[in-house]
C-alpha cells in the first residue's frame, strides 16, 4: 500500500491556486462576512494585507486563511471564532 503525503499533496496543490481557501476558513471567514455586513463593496484587503485585487468579502476569506496557523485548533468551533474575530478586530479597528 502506497503512502499519501497529504501535506506535501495539499502544498503542490495550493502552489497553483494563489488563494487557496479551504472550507474550514471559508466558513470561518463567511460567519465575519456575516457579523460585520460586509459586502463585495467593501476595501478591506489593504487593510487585512491581502491581495488589493480582492474584495471585500474574498478578501476577508483569503485573510482568514492566513490567520488558521494562529488560532487554536483544539478549542471549540466557537471558541475558534471567537479567537479569529480577535484578530479580524485588530486589523482593522476603524472599520467597526
Amino acid at each position: 500500500m502506497e503512502f499519501i503525503d497529504f501535506q506535501n499533496l495539499v502544498q503542490q496543490t495550493t502552489k497553483n491556486k494563489k488563494y487557496f481557501v479551504t472550507a474550514e476558513a471559508r466558513d470561518l471567514g463567511n460567519k465575519l462576512i456575516f457579523e460585520y455586513g460586509i459586502t463585495a463593496d467593501h476595501d478591506l484587503a489593504s487593510f487585512l494585507k491581502v491581495s488589493t485585487r480582492l474584495n471585500g468579502q474574498r478578501a476577508v476569506r483569503v485573510w482568514a486563511q492566513k490567520q488558521l496557523p494562529l488560532i487554536d485548533e483544539d478549542e471549540t468551533d466557537d471558541e475558534r471564532y471567537r479567537q479569529l474575530r480577535h484578530l479580524f478586530q485588530k486589523a482593522i479597528p476603524d472599520f467597526m
